[in-house]
């Protein structure tokens, strides 16, 4: 699920995206975080767990 809004906001496209998950080597994506320090962590659904790689990760801001 892309949130174009949240994207937008941060000066993010899908094609940067695309790009940070095939540097990674990643494929089957759950889900792909924007760091503190401005880089892209790509997490696969094999390294997912059940959401436990995602336990310190915020939800989106509401973008308005």
């Amino acid at each position: 699920m892309w949130l174009p809004e949240v994207m937008r906001h941060h000066r993010i496209v899908e094609s940067g995206i695309r790009q940070a998950a095939r540097s990674q080597g990643a494929g089957d994506l759950a889900a792909v975080v924007l760091e503190t320090n401005g880089s892209l962590s790509v997490i696969t659904r094999a390294r997912y767990d059940g959401g436990n790689a995602l336990t310190d990760v915020s939800p989106p801001l509401q973008v308005k």
